[in-house]
């Protein structure tokens, strides 16, 4: 049996009908899982986050444009021994310490209305987003194999699987 209170608080406030800025921080919690009948690692402990985001969003009746930063603070970070992360396939879930994950994204939604006069409802909405995200351990650990690879993990190296640079277009037509 596991329980587990995961607050959290967002504040908002209207600068004016077009703008907006928010703040939040909320705690993240990942279980610890079981470990296989083989295991050679004991029982992981549970990964715990505290995260942080703090924005800006600029809205009219056809374009939103939001900035916004983040920062994660992770606490017993959660890996697995898995086989498509490289490791020996178990499943074994265990600790990687301590880890810092921050950011930016910034995102701009329109919708285009080319042909009001012939097609009044016809409306092309468009996505574009950015995304930079920073991904480090804190502390430097022995890995077995398993999400971040085998040997010594130093603090300050980067969280593999996360990229640093992400973006997407999207376009649709309604």
């Amino acid at each position: 049996y596991l329980s587990v209170f995961l607050p959290g608080v967002t504040a908002a406030y209207d600068i004016n009908t077009k703008m907006n800025a928010f703040v939040g921080v909320h705690k993240g919690f990942s279980p610890p899982g079981m470990p296989s009948v083989t295991s050679t690692t004991g029982q992981a402990s549970e990964e715990v986050a505290i995260n942080y985001e703090l924005g800006y969003r600029f809205s009219t009746e056809d374009l939103e444009i939001q900035l916004v930063g983040f920062l994660s603070e992770y606490s017993n970070l959660l890996g697995s021994d898995n086989v498509s992360g490289g490791g020996a396939g178990t499943g074994d879930m265990f600790n990687a310490g301590n880890a810092t994950i921050q950011g930016i994204e910034l995102s701009a939604d329109y919708v285009l209305q080319p042909a009001k006069t012939k097609f009044p409802d016809l409306k092309i909405p468009v996505r574009v987003a950015y995304t930079f995200t920073d991904a480090r351990f804190k502390e430097t650990f022995v890995n077995g194999g398993g999400d971040w690879g085998t040997g010594t993990i130093n603090s300050g190296d980067l969280i593999p699987f996360i990229t640093p640079h992400l973006a997407m277009i999207s376009i649709g037509v309604e």
